[in-house]
């Protein structure tokens, strides 16, 4: 026992050591050290770093410390090391950590984050929040319902107002909540409303008041509404709510919407049956009144036919008339391979490809980024000749390269309200920023986009197949196509 000791004391100092080194990825892989150490001197090591300002390090921190489990440091994670710290990453951070930890029975710290000065705070709080309600104590969804509904009355951010709502409805489970937003002048309460219809399933008692909702919300005005009652109605897989999508077939004059509703009915019933919604009126019209269908796990959809998928994996998508290209510059993008090719020509090439398709009456914008973003335009452009030519231009004159910030272009990309389809071109690891751990950026932009309803379209060039898989989960929830491209 006293040997084993004396080698855990060992291997703690040792983790420390390499804890202070100057390179990122040494403090990374002590800080995986320590949490498979599990000590309490080990995990007090992790705490600290979750002030590092490399992403790969806090992140790292972030994640692993979803184990931790010592009642005593928890408790300090409620107090100035974290819920209470003045660096509004770490409450980030920590709020963002409480959602995931086990065992967590008081909610009362996390309801506090609610009231935080900083929105990215309070955003995590409300999805934190929003991940316990499932398995909270009927006074705790009490006490958090009536949190949330104060939020809604009191937030300005419209997509927080919205986030408040979800919180609500998953204290609550309240189907009136949503009659009420479906009303709310803001799209993203109005979309959130729509996001939400698929949570109650089809229950007898309430299928009347989910279809009304369903209709109205296939009617709206505002695209990222359509979007997320388009999903629901998937989600729901009835033959009303497969009804209303045939219906909406025949009205819908978003392209990518429209094809989105052929494809959800094609992998519904299988059958491959294009835009014209008559042969759908048919289908539907052999359908018992019971009838329900099944899509992939969460509602995945995949193409149809062998020839769609063909198309799918050798060219860049563009369906859609309102897209941001995000070009990642990072330096492994630019790094020549023994043959002297890189992943930047295979970029240039789909970006060139893609650009040269948009129509005219389109309209586009071009954000390459490294550590930070670099904006052909501050808004959406219409595709003349003039502004494609342009961009490509800017896009050749660049000569820059550096680490690839992938959450922060996202962000300045979504603050565009005419978007609705985000084309990302990298070879898919973020390499700067605070934000590096896919598997917390990913659900992340996934949650964020619930009140939004933006396309998610992924060109993977040179990934890995663990990359593949992680980026395929973001196209797959915002209803997305991921390309995949190799180097030959």
């Amino acid at each position: 026992l006293l040997t084993g000791a004396v080698c855990g004391d060992d291997e703690l100092d040792d983790l420390t050591r390499r804890l202070r080194q100057r390179d990122k990825w040494e403090r990374k892989a002590a800080i995986e050290g320590l949490a498979r150490l599990g000590t309490p001197p080990a995990w007090e090591l992790v705490m600290e770093t979750l002030a590092d300002e490399r992403g790969e390090v806090a992140d790292t921190a972030q994640w692993v410390l979803a184990g931790l489990r010592d009642a005593k440091l928890l408790k300090r994670l409620e107090g100035g090391e974290g819920l209470r710290s003045k660096d509004p990453w770490i409450r980030e951070r920590v709020t963002e950590l409480f959602g995931r930890l086990d065992g967590l029975e008081d909610v009362r710290p996390l309801i506090s984050q609610l009231d935080d000065r900083e929105p990215g705070v309070r955003r995590a709080a409300y999805l934190a929040l929003e991940s316990r309600a499932p398995t909270m104590e009927a006074r705790g969804r009490e006490r958090v319902a009536k949190a949330a509904r104060r939020r809604r009355r009191s937030e300005r951010d419209p997509h927080l107002r919205a986030r408040a709502l979800a919180l609500q409805v998953a204290c609550t489970g309240d189907l009136d909540l949503l009659l009420e937003a479906s009303r709310d002048r803001e799209p993203a309460q109005r979309a959130m409303a729509a996001h939400l219809l698929r949570c109650f399933g089809d229950e007898r008692e309430r299928r009347d008041a989910l279809v009304l909702l369903l209709d109205q919300a296939l009617e709206d005005e505002h695209r990222s509404v359509r979007f997320q009652a388009v999903e629901s109605a998937a989600r729901l897989a009835s033959r009303e709510s497969v009804r209303l999508l045939v219906e909406r077939l025949g009205q819908e004059e978003h392209s990518r919407l429209e094809h989105r509703i052929v494809r959800i009915l094609q992998a519904l019933s299988g059958q491959e049956h294009r835009r014209d919604p008559r042969p759908w009126r048919d289908w539907l019209a052999r359908l018992d009144e019971g009838w329900r269908g099944r899509l992939m796990p969460g509602g995945t959809v995949r193409p149809a036919s062998a020839r769609e998928r063909s198309a799918v994996a050798t060219a860049l998508p563009v369906l859609s008339d309102h897209l941001t290209f995000l070009i990642d510059l990072s330096g492994s993008i630019w790094r020549e391979r023994a043959d002297g090719k890189s992943r930047m020509e295979r970029v240039d090439e789909k970006l060139r490809e893609a650009l040269g398709r948009l129509h005219e009456d389109a309209r586009f914008n071009v954000v390459p980024f490294t550590s930070t973003p670099i904006p052909w335009k501050e808004r959406l452009m219409k595709a003349s000749r003039r502004n494609v030519s342009g961009a490509l231009r800017f896009f050749d004159e660049l000569r820059v390269s550096g680490s690839g910030n992938i959450f922060d272009a996202v962000q300045l990309a979504l603050c565009d309200p005419e978007l609705d389809t985000l084309v990302l071109l990298t070879d898919g690891a973020p390499t700067g920023g605070r934000r590096h751990r896919l598997e917390l950026i990913l659900p992340w932009l996934l949650r964020q986009n619930e009140s939004r309803g933006v396309h998610f379209d992924v060109v993977l060039v040179g990934a890995s197949h663990r990359l593949e898989g992680l980026w395929r989960r973001l196209t797959d929830g915002s209803a997305g196509e991921l390309v995949t491209l190799d180097l030959q």
